[in-house]
């Protein structure tokens, strides 16, 4: 999938702004829409080495300026080698994020009488990677500029036991000391004092690069050469390559993070307020944390956090009555089923695909996304797609139907109630996630051909989507999605006439959308342009 059209499991993390989604960066007008979630939770910050893709457009919509098939764009943040908007939006984004800015005069090139197209500019943006630079110390002592990414959040503490990878370079790139391979204690340390200072701020699979000074190095004294090690002048500068491998936690640590996921399963037993309660703090721990993994290594654990939705699973005439406890246990599952070590408990769990396709028919808009986020992760753990049925590609079917508007409705953004037992107040929601979710769903799904007969039939829908973007204009951030589809569906030799006959009377649609729309966009409407005039549509 091109890379504007976003993808990937990492977007669907709670607590982030949704795709599509628009809010504020200060209070000088400068906006931001997310198009594509990034990976990770970490933002650079001012002095950080950023590299971008971007298209730059004018007032009018005129494109003044992009990197699309050119080499990307590297600066450093806050420098003032970029206009501000341009400084101050991508400090909001992570690595890999696409996003739509909105800049105002005063944030790009000033109020300008002779081009007022130049008053306010819109940037779309993909943070394609960053190097961040950190005063670990406060003092210059140790500075650390992020190489690659870590995982997760968490970083070791003094009585964990660590194993790292490391090459130590004096300034004139002389080796001093290098390892592949070498397990410590934090709180003991290795090689220099640097070395256990810069390992408790790292993420596992984190790697860096240290500029140390000899107040955390050798100082005034220096090092002997010793062994494999070479020798270190007195107050020598050191350059080490760094990269946290992985580290180990204590048997006492583990058991007590084990017992407390337990205790919450064991509410599941308990009356509706206990099972709220455990469903939230399940909630709370998130896709990412060290105790998600632990969940499916304690017995009955999945059935035990199925159980008060299964009765109404089973029962065709009656509706989970407690919204809040369904909302939390469905986003449980789509938590669990980030960590690759859960899949397969998870996935294999009796019942478990109709307790989500139940959610996507009977339930709020946020427990459909929740459940619908699910779906997507479980999908892109298993390409054989093994665990969905028919039926259930048919429901999301329905819901994406009857999510698009009408090209004379009044764009959907529901005012939803969630105020589920008192737990929450009303708040907006934007159907949208839902409909960008879906769309990535069934781009997945069209892989398998088992699904190929049935997603032909979401063509009409699909355009209604594509002609719904002249009256709502943000319904534009799906026409990616779609396109993909369509060129996907088209470009195999199994549509039916009738199906033909429907593309074919769309060709005015799809040359719209080709000449005013993204990258990827113009690129798969010219494709399916030239399908229509191929031998597969002669008999139209």
């Amino acid at each position: 999938m091109d890379r504007w059209a976003g993808g990937g499991s990492q977007g669907l993390m709670k607590k982030n702004p949704w795709v599509g989604g628009t809010y504020t960066i200060g209070s000088q007008g400068l906006t931001k829409e997310l198009r594509r979630e990034g990976k990770g939770l970490d933002t650079p910050n001012n002095g950080d080495e950023v590299t971008v893709h971007y298209i730059g457009l004018l007032e009018d919509g005129t494109k003044f300026d992009s990197t699309v098939g050119k080499k990307p764009l590297t600066f450093t943040i806050g420098q003032g080698q970029v206009i501000q908007g341009l400084d101050e939006g991508i400090k909001t984004m992570k690595e890999e994020e696409g996003a739509l800015f909105t800049i105002p005069a005063c944030l790009a090139y000033g109020e300008s009488a002779v081009l007022p197209t130049m008053n306010t500019l819109s940037y779309h943006v993909i943070l394609l990677s960053w190097v961040s630079l950190k005063d670990i110390c406060k003092d210059g002592g140790i500075l650390k500029k992020i190489l690659k990414q870590g995982e997760s959040w968490e970083t070791p503490k003094d009585h964990h036991e660590v194993f790292v990878e490391f090459e130590a370079k004096l300034e004139d790139g002389i080796v001093v000391s290098k390892s592949d391979g070498v397990g410590f204690t934090v709180s003991e340390g290795h090689f220099c004092p640097a070395l256990p200072i810069a390992v408790k701020t790292m993420k596992k699979g984190e790697e860096v690069l240290l500029t140390v000074k000899p107040q955390y190095g050798f100082g005034e004294k220096g090092k002997r050469a010793y062994g494999g090690d070479g020798a270190v002048p007195p107050n020598a500068t050191l350059h080490i390559n760094l990269k946290l491998v992985s580290w180990k936690r204590d048997n006492k640590e583990l058991e007590e993070v084990f017992q407390l996921v337990d205790s919450f399963v064991r509410l599941f037993s308990q009356d509706v307020s206990e099972q709220k309660r455990a469903a939230y703090e399940l909630d709370e721990i998130g896709p990412h944390s060290t105790l998600t993994p632990l969940f499916t290594q304690i017995p009955n654990a999945m059935p035990q956090l199925l159980a008060p939705l299964i009765p109404f699973t089973l029962s065709t005439s009656q509706k989970f009555p407690h919204p809040y406890l369904q909302l939390k246990i469905i986003s449980v599952i789509g938590n669990l089923s980030f960590s690759a070590v859960n899949y397969k408990a998870v996935a294999e769990s009796p019942l478990l695909v109709q307790v989500l396709t139940d959610a996507l028919m009977y339930s709020t808009d946020h427990t459909k996304f929740s459940a619908l986020t699910a779906f997507y992760v479980l999908l892109d753990h298993d390409p054989n797609m093994v665990f969905i049925s028919e039926s259930t590609v048919f429901n999301m079917m329905v819901l994406l139907d009857n999510l698009i508007p009408g090209n004379n409705c009044e764009f959907l953004m529901y005012s939803v109630n969630t105020e589920f037992d008192n737990y929450f107040a009303v708040k907006q929601f934007d159907v949208r996630e839902s409909v960008t979710l879906l769309l990535r769903i069934f781009d997945q799904l069209l892989i398998n051909e088992r699904f190929y007969e049935q997603l032909v039939k979401i063509l009409p829908v699909l355009f209604r989507m594509i002609k719904t973007r002249k009256h709502y204009l943000r319904w534009r951030d799906n026409d990616e999605l779609c396109m993909e589809i369509i060129y996907s569906i088209c470009s195999r030799d199994r549509l039916r006439k009738l199906e033909r006959y429907l593309v074919k009377k769309e060709a005015r649609t799809i040359s719209e959308v080709s000449k005013d729309g993204t990258p990827t966009c113009q690129e798969k409407g010219q494709l399916i342009l030239q399908l229509l005039e191929s031998p597969l549509f002669s008999d139209l």
